[in-house]
């Protein structure tokens, strides 16, 4: 098996305080950071070149839980502990839509939809709202209370929308045929991610365990372990090209694991990570993870602020 090694592309403070959300633009060129400081933040992300602020977006009451980009680059969305969700003009930096409609902190929202046209919500509440952002009323058109506990982890995926929640469920909607899936994984579920062809998902649970699963039938592929996970939203992603998947760490740790199991059936134990990465120093929380979109990198961001960019590469 090839090893895997990485070296830090970009290190800097995002935000004072924890950044709590992160993600790459749809062209992996920018990076979008949320943070306890209530700020939501735009950020270049070239090669070679320090990250620089482009943008700040100020209007939210409490801490930044979730951040998303959408995929023409022109909007960026947020949610926070005060119950709402914002969706942001880039090049003004103001605010085009309030999403209100939750009754306790919103954990995550996602785009969704052709030229997303419509934003998804997860909330501690434990319901998954859908809103047309075209639509002039400012109610959802749809709520799906199927979970049993607070909801920590949305995005959208072809026609549907998938919810991860801490009641230790992944649920794929079928918004169109109002038909939904739903994939135990034994334990609360912080986050969840698909691999890019859809065949594949990773969810992170909060007793030190990431499960990978085949999406067609539930069946498991491999657990991994090697992390620390028991009351933080570390983040999970699969790399660019799906053969490897990671996930944060509460001790600063990001842990990378070979997600090309030997054959169907055959669920790896995963207990020695590929790559054991201190990617934040002083044992800081890991509180989020994303992958870049083509390319071998991984971003992170901790409990003391700080965003690190890094780039992984395979040696026989």
């Amino acid at each position: 098996m090839a090893e895997v090694h990485a070296s830090s592309v970009a290190q800097w403070r995002a935000h004072e305080g924890a950044c709590l959300s992160a993600c790459f633009s749809h062209d992996g060129a920018y990076v979008l950071t949320g943070g306890q400081d209530r700020l939501v933040r735009l950020w270049t992300a070239r090669e070679g070149v320090s990250p620089k602020m482009l943008q700040s977006f100020v209007g939210h009451g409490r801490s930044v839980r979730g951040v998303a980009c959408s995929t023409d680059g022109d909007r960026v969305a947020s949610c926070s502990a005060a119950g709402e969700a914002r969706v942001w003009d880039v090049r003004t930096a103001r605010s085009v839509r309030a999403l209100r409609g939750h009754v306790a902190a919103v954990h995550a929202v996602s785009f969704v939809g052709v030229g997303d046209a419509m934003a998804v919500t997860g909330s501690e509440d434990a319901s998954v709202m859908l809103w047309d952002l075209r639509a002039s009323s400012y109610k959802p058109v749809q709520t799906m209370r199927d979970a049993k506990d607070s909801v920590t982890c949305v995005f959208g995926w072809k026609e549907g929308v998938v919810a991860a929640s801490a009641d230790g469920c992944v649920r794929n909607y079928d918004v169109r045929r109002g038909h939904c899936v739903v994939d135990a994984c034994g334990a609360p579920v912080s986050c969840a991610s698909f691999a890019e062809d859809g065949t594949r998902a990773v969810a992170a649970c909060l007793d030190h365990r990431m499960v990978m699963y085949d999406r067609s039938d539930g069946l498991q592929l491999a657990t991994f372990r090697g992390h620390r996970s028991e009351s933080v939203r570390t983040g999970c992603a699969f790399l660019a090209g799906g053969r490897h998947a990671a996930c944060g760490s509460e001790d600063g740790r990001i842990c990378v694991w070979n997600a090309m199991p030997a054959r169907r059936g055959a669920a790896d134990d995963g207990e020695t990570p590929v790559l054991d990465l201190q990617a934040h120093v002083h044992g800081r929380a890991v509180c989020t993870l994303a992958s870049h979109p083509s390319r071998p990198k991984l971003l992170s961001a901790a409990e003391d602020g700080v965003a690190c960019i890094h780039q992984l590469s395979s040696r026989p």
